[in-house]
């Protein structure tokens, strides 16, 4: 039965939840918590709403303002950019919104934690836990914030009417406004172009070949706004060569809007045909049926953001009359359009060279036949250093430097901002602004919040998807079935890289300067990256990244901002207590090179934290305890610790932690110093062990041993549930930790003991019951399953205790795709259960002599235990590729050439 109060204050959150999602529209504010909020809704019904018993009436009333506020929000949106009473009055609507969000992460934890207490048999804390006195007292707490948060929402709720709001009741979505300014032609000034030669052959000479047996297909220019796409196509489009090569030719600038009937309509204006306008879309085809049936034609498809496969097959019928060779040409800024619109070429464009770019802006920022002074030449290659190769910025600054004649005016200009200088003066700002505006809502957030990071910053995929998760960003839709918060984040990222948001930087990725700019002036002063200079302090501050060491008194004027993301890149000589204890919004907190011997016990009220980083702390040899109150902690990094011993007895309490990553701790000897269990792991206990964890990296810890310091061989190893990735890198001396028999994604065993896998592999799978806790991880399947018969990636290396691989191995791997065996001298054979492995892809052995030698050709001994894996490489030489042997190809060829 459901406890008094229960449903007010479900409809209170319901309706808190419609506003924040109306709140992620608006440009001015991109970080929603609406799916968070949502998602620790849901999870309500199964809680003590109790807690919350005797508020009804608060709830009412605030139910009854937000509803009030849910409907105008949609006119504040609209209005916001014109008023700045607007601006003010969303911006203190939002700082409620945020701390009520803190206020039902509160309820969501104590609810968490009476849980893990249960689960964890701990009787007197439970009693403790349970007590008249400690109930009172939360209530008595939480009364007073519900009662703070609604007088605020009044207060917010009276100034409505005077801003003269519009209630709207349904959601209006306007297309785009097409601007004006990006409407694009056909003609461009060779000479204007720099740079830019290599690309243009590239062009051209996929536009010329004719191998594509299709009478019709694509070319794509990618690259984001201002590299000069559009340009590149225009002097393609004028090629002599190309002239001759087609006929006819037909310009069309997309932009936003992908109508099929505009755009049959645009492209027979491109070749000359008049009076459209009264023309159903059966009669324009007709006409363009005329135009190009049977004619090798180019069409030049300028700014295409259409990423729909159907809206483009609906005008690819309409163009596939053409002769064999016709060809289409499209610029666009996501490599996601050229996919959708199947591209047989896509060509990144790259920025210029620091070469080129100076030389193009010598052109346009000196008069031809000008004298240059040494110290004005200096000045403008600082100033084309900071437009990093980006042609649309340099020719803007080229031409605006040609009428500034003083020496100090051009220090003038160099000691500026790049972003302020261009902003409402040129192009570039609308170019990459348009970006940003055909991102859907929940990328937008994303990508600001990339703003808290320096210019420069080299960032991993992975750690920025779980620093969104620790944000509440990535979203768990119901359309996007049984995929991971990870995998959701991935496709996040995935996104923002085809629309050029990123670059691939080596193994990282990192932001073009401008974009960066674009990110800092969307998320405005919410994201703060802060040297040894910083003094001024934003209200609105909720993510920082400290470059420096930042004084104490900047730190306190940070008390009480209700800060979400802390980053100290270094953090040499600050007390841990006196920034821990002031930041309790925090959701992530990434802390470097501490001169800490150990972590204060306050790290554990730092209850809604997500993400917990700490790199390079040398001195810590241990954590606290406390640590383990953190209910929500996601992600865990521990780098380059090396005093570190051992981590917190109860960590099994992190029952929502999903990723933990250990590195390079040297001292390390064991995860948990004894096992906090007085008898044997029964199969529903092991469903509690560590149930959300899903990404485990044990990296280059030389002296550990085992997962716990002690364990008696007669009690069987308790499982991970949910443990998706392993991977143990340099830590030759583990042989004891817990069994991974469901692991999906990979397994890599670099230098380390095969015992851990061995373990795993005589585990006796039995039905698991899922686990109750928490609601937040996928539970195990019910069904029967064999060790690691869901494993898709297995790398061996270095590995030289072992002899052979068992066939009861391999009869395991059912579902394994890709198999790596590197530096295992002693490995003399592969089993023949190998050739029933039919899921298996490529096979790649390297620096393993015995094997090379039984495997690399055709009549080789094992070969007939791998011959139907489609590709094989051994020690670097393909093999087999695609199923074809290429030793005998490469046989028959050499004595065919000899003949």
């Amino acid at each position: 039965m459901s406890c008094p109060g229960h449903e007010d204050f479900i409809a209170f959150f319901a309706v808190l939840c419609n506003v924040i999602i109306l709140l992620q529209m608006a440009e001015q504010i991109p970080f929603s918590i609406a799916e968070s909020l949502l998602t620790k809704l849901a999870s309500f019904v199964s809680q003590e709403i109790s807690l919350v018993y005797g508020f009804t009436k608060d709830l009412r009333r605030l139910e009854s303002t937000l509803s009030s506020i849910n409907a105008i929000l949609l006119d504040a949106e609209k209005k916001q950019e014109e008023s700045h009473a607007v601006k003010v009055w969303i911006k203190r609507l939002r700082e409620v919104v945020y701390d009520a969000d803190d206020l039902l992460d509160d309820v969501a934890t104590e609810g968490l934690r009476r849980k893990v207490e249960i689960q964890g048999r701990m009787v007197r804390k439970v009693c403790d836990f349970f007590s008249s006195s400690n109930q009172i007292a939360f209530r008595f707490k939480m009364g007073h914030r519900i009662k703070d948060i609604r007088e605020r929402i009044d207060e917010v709720a009276k100034e409505m009417s005077s801003l003269g709001f519009i209630s709207r009741k349904e959601l209006e979505v306007d297309m785009p406004v097409k601007n004006s300014w990006r409407e694009t032609d056909s003609f461009v000034e060779g000479s204007e172009m720099i740079g830019r030669d290599g690309d243009k052959e590239k062009i051209i000479e996929s536009l010329l070949c004719l191998e594509n047996e299709e009478s019709v297909s694509v070319v794509a220019i990618v690259g984001f706004g201002g590299l000069g796409k559009t340009a590149l196509a225009q002097l393609v489009f004028n090629d002599n060569n190309v002239i001759k090569h087609f006929d006819p030719k037909m310009w069309v600038c997309v932009s936003e809007e992908f109508d099929v009937k505009i755009l049959v309509k645009n492209i027979l204006k491109s070749v000359g045909k008049k009076d459209l306008d009264d023309l159903g879309l059966d009669q324009l085809q007709s006409n363009l049926r005329e135009k190009i049936e049977g004619k090798r034609y180019l069409l030049v498809l300028d700014d295409v953001w259409n990423e729909n496969i159907d809206k483009w097959n609906n005008l690819k019928k309409y163009l596939s009359i053409g002769a064999r060779g016709s060809k289409i040409l499209v610029t666009t800024r996501s490599k996601r359009v050229a996919l959708a619109m199947g591209a047989d070429f896509s060509h990144d464009l790259a920025v210029l060279t620091e070469g080129q770019s100076l030389f193009l802006f010598k052109k346009l920022a000196f008069k031809e036949g000008q004298e240059i002074s040494n110290s004005k030449l200096k000045i403008g290659e600082e100033i084309v250093r900071k437009c990093k190769g980006v042609p649309l910025a340099i020719k803007t600054l080229g031409s605006m430097m040609r009428s500034i004649s003083s020496e100090s005016e051009w220090l003038s200009v160099l000691k500026n901002d790049v972003w302020k200088l261009l902003e409402g003066k040129s192009d570039i700002g609308p170019v990459l602004k348009l970006s940003y505006d055909h991102l859907p809502n929940y990328l937008r957030q994303c990508f600001a919040y990339c703003a808290m990071f320096p210019k420069d910053y080299n960032f991993g995929k992975e750690m920025l998807i779980e620093l969104w998760m620790a944000q509440g960003y990535v979203h768990s839709w119901s359309q996007s079935g049984n995929k991971s918060l990870e995998e959701i984040g991935d496709e996040y990222f995935k996104e923002l890289l085809f629309r050029s948001f990123f670059q691939k930087e080596g193994y990282n990725y990192k932001m073009h300067d401008l974009i960066h700019d674009l990110a800092q002036s969307i998320a405005g002063n919410r994201c703060i990256v802060a040297n040894d200079n910083s003094k001024d302090v934003a209200d609105e501050i909720q993510h920082m990244y400290f470059e420096a060491l930042p004084s104490e008194e900047y730190l306190r004027k940070l008390e009480g901002k209700g800060l979400r993301s802390l980053n100290f890149s270094d953090g040499l000589g600050i007390s841990s207590d006196g920034i821990i204890s002031n930041f309790k919004s925090l959701r992530a907190f990434c802390i470097r090179r501490w001169d800490i011997i150990e972590l204060t016990d306050s790290i554990g009220k730092l209850k809604h934290l997500r993400y917990l980083q700490m790199s390079a702390v040398y001195k810590i040899k241990s954590l606290p305890n406390s640590i383990c109150s953190l209910y929500n902690l996601q992600t865990l990094i521990l780098m380059d610790c090396w005093a570190l011993k051992e981590l917190p007895r109860d960590l099994r309490k992190l029952v929502c932690l999903r990723h933990l990553d250990i590195a390079y701790c040297d001292s390390l000897e064991c995860i948990v110093p004894i096992p906090k269990y007085s008898s044997s792991f029964s199969s529903a206990s092991t469903t509690t062990f560590f149930p959300s964890l899903k990404f485990l990296d044990l990296l280059n810890c030389p002296n550990l041993k085992g997962w716990w310091r002690t364990w008696k061989d007669a009690e069987p190893l308790p499982q991970f549930a949910c443990l998706s990735q392993l991977i143990i890198v340099d830590c030759p001396n583990l042989t004891l930790m817990p069994t991974f028999p469901s692991l999906e994604k990979e397994l890599w065993l670099c230098n380390a003991n095969i015992r851990p896998l061995d373990q795993t592999l005589n585990v006796k799978m039995m039905g698991a019951t899922a686990s109750a806790l928490p609601s937040t991880s996928s539970s195990p399947s019910s069904s029967v399953a064999a060790p690691l018969s869901k494993l898709k990636s297995l790398v061996l290396e270095g590995i030289e205790n072992v002899a052979s691989l068992p066939g009861e191995w391999m009869r395991n791997l059912t579902s394994i795709e890709y198999l790596q065996i590197s530096r295992c001298p002693n490995l003399t054979s592969l089993p023949k259960e190998m050739c029933h492995i039919t899921t298996l892809q490529e096979l790649n052995i390297d620096h393993c002599p015995h094997l090379s030698e039984r495997c690399g050709h055709h009549e080789a001994a094992d070969w007939s235990n791998i011959a139907h894996i489609p590709n094989i490489v051994i020690d670097g030489r393909d093999i087999q590729k695609e199923g074809c042997y290429l030793l005998e190809e490469e046989g028959s060829s050499s004595s065919t050439e000899q003949e």
